[in-house]
């Protein structure tokens, strides 16, 4: 008897799952509980009659032995469940039955369900997850003030470029191979045309980053729902991948594809459909277009193709074969865009030369809500890198293939590279995509670490909310200050100014001489600035003088006094918060 009631309670179990994590009933059939709980407890009544030797009612059969019954009903070594006659069973159950979406046959619990279907489930339950959709937001309202800011040198360059200098969409390949390294932003500036406003530029930047912290939900849900939140709040939070977000320019769109193409990867492991081939292909050449950044991931995704395939192929030529059909598309495209376009550029960017170490304290720091600088940000990125060195050895452990991928696309891959061709400038910017999976790859160590007790669970919220509120202090600086005040900037200068002419010169024409000729389309009308170049510049001076700095402005003089004598008295500072742009000084002549 104990055996039957034993297998009686697993039977219900299973027939009657409503967990969330292993149905597929649609959210809606929730509302209909009530029913689905009057089934249940029909079912229990049954199953006790069964279990007690109670007959059930046969008014055309007759009784029945207990052990014919019990055979009846069902077999508790197969598991299989067959109808009582008259149907009162089966009619019983049949509103929880229907509910819960599973079929009269009965399953051992023991045997869990495939991976391929669980995965299936927990991306259909994603989009209907209120903390999914509650990260989702708010993240998307914390990235639209920074859109607002005004455009800083390198926006502005290639909004000019698109608008000014391309005529075709083939213009973006061959026109002023010095700056346009960035396609895919430039093509889009080109479509959106002249506009009055710069919000519209950063639309594009604005979507990647939203859809970055989707795409850091459904990777690391893969590992479990409290790793897919922690992934969200990481990335949704994260500054750096904040600031960029709002910038019109390919960081915040190769970060997008870099997930969306990893995502994808994994899907096709799991399905093995041409769909997410395609999906590999598209992701990865729009990757390159948006950054060249993009060669780190499709490296690690080489390398991780190669390590999974070789323990799950069946033998070396399906390996070889199953590489070729995920990768020779992308590398086709490298090399065509490598011959054609990319090794005629001269990629220079502004910034201030720094050391390397100095670059990945910032880097490591910003991104997980550290300071810029300092013993705090140097312990920040210290946690940050141990916490990443502690998800490898975890997905080590676990024999999970992704190992391999992470450690690839945020280690081993820029580490070749700048060991190989060091660029002239390092800057936060071009570690971006290594920040943006290391966050992601320190999700798996959090979640597992607080399935460890109440104490690590503590440990793992705590470490979560100072994140969130180094982060917002980060990102508050840079709703104050944004990229800099050019136009607040231009605009004091011109209301300071009593004639209807305005003579400005600065301390580096190419990048504060563009700005000048950028936005003085936004100033009134009947006010002509005149932009005076270094070799121009007249013995009498100009009105105005601006300089810039980058980084910490150090001690700024209240008077400066140019070669020919003329005398400057420091008016206004237009300070800027960090990464993109430079602080604006502006001395008025003194006569």
């Amino acid at each position: 008897m104990q055996d039957v009631t034993r297998w009686w309670r697993r039977a219900s179990e299973s027939v009657l799952d409503v967990n969330p994590a292993t149905t597929n009933r649609p959210w809606c059939c929730d509302a209909l509980s009530p029913v689905r709980e009057v089934g249940k407890a029909v079912f229990w009544i049954y199953a006790w009659q069964a279990s007690s030797g109670q007959e059930f009612h046969r008014p055309k059969h007759g009784r029945k032995s207990r052990k014919a019954a019990e055979q009846e009903m069902g077999n508790p070594r197969t598991g299989t469940l067959s109808a009582c006659h008259g149907g009162h069973f089966l009619l019983s159950c049949f509103p929880a039955l229907l509910l819960s979406h599973r079929s009269y046959q009965v399953t051992d619990s023991s045997h869990s369900p495939p991976n391929l279907e669980q995965s299936g489930a927990r991306h259909r339950r994603s989009w209907s997850d209120p903390v999914f959709l509650s990260i989702v937001l708010a993240a998307a309202l914390v990235r639209v003030p920074g859109c607002f800011t005004e455009l800083w040198l390198d926006e502005v360059i290639y909004v000019a470029l698109a608008n000014d200098q391309i005529r075709s969409p083939i213009d973006v390949f061959t026109v002023d191979q010095d700056w346009a390294n960035q396609h895919l932003s430039t093509m889009i500036f080109y479509a959106l045309g002249q506009r009055d406003h710069w919000f519209v530029y950063r639309i594009p930047s604005l979507i990647g980053g939203v859809g970055t912290v989707i795409l850091a939900w459904l990777i690391a849900a893969r590992a479990g729902r409290g790793a897919a939140i922690i992934a969200a709040l990481l990335s949704g939070g994260s500054y750096l991948l904040i600031h960029y977000s709002s910038e019109a320019r390919g960081y915040a769109l190769v970060v997008l594809f870099a997930f969306a193409s990893w995502y994808a990867l994994q899907r096709f492991s799991d399905r093995k459909r041409w769909f997410w081939i395609f999906v590999f292909w598209i992701c990865a050449c729009l990757g390159f277009l948006s950054h060249l950044m993009y060669v780190h991931i499709l490296t690690a995704s080489a390398v991780w193709l190669v390590h999974h395939l070789h323990r799950t192929s069946r033998s070396r030529i399906e390996c070889i074969a199953r590489c070729l059909q995920c990768l020779a598309v992308p590398s086709i495209f490298l090399v065509v865009y490598w011959v054609f376009v990319v090794r005629h550029l001269e990629i220079f960017g502004s910034g201030l030369e720094r050391r390397l170490s100095d670059v990945l304290v910032q880097t490591l720091s910003y991104g997980s809500g550290g300071p810029a600088e300092g013993s705090l940000a140097l312990a920040v990125a210290v946690l940050v890198a141990c916490g990443f060195v502690g998800a490898i050895v975890l997905m080590v452990r676990e024999k999970r293939d992704d190992w391999s991928f992470y450690l690839t696309a945020v280690v081993v891959s820029p580490a070749v590279l700048l060991l190989v061709r060091p660029p002239d400038l390092i800057v936060v910017r071009y570690f971006l995509v290594q920040v943006a999976f290391a966050l992601v790859a320190l999700s798996f160590a959090l979640a597992q670490l607080g399935r460890s007790g109440h104490l690590a669970r503590l440990a793992v919220v705590l470490a979560m909310l100072l994140s969130l509120v180094g982060n917002g202090l980060n990102v508050s600086t840079f709703f104050r200050y944004g990229r800099g005040s050019y136009l607040r900037g231009l605009r004091y200068i011109v209301q300071q100014t009593s004639g209807n002419t305005v003579t400005i010169a600065s301390d580096h024409d190419d990048r504060n001489g563009l700005l000048v000729d950028y936005y003085r389309r936004f100033l009134p009308q009947g006010r002509r600035i005149i932009y005076i170049d270094r070799e121009d510049y007249p013995l009498t001076g100009s009105l105005w003088m601006i300089h810039h700095r980058i980084g910490d402005p150090g001690e700024v003089p209240l008077i400066w006094v140019d070669a020919h004598g003329n005398r400057f008295e420091l008016a206004v500072s237009m300070p800027y918060s960090d990464l993109s742009g430079w602080h604006w000084f502006l001395y008025k002549r003194q006569f």
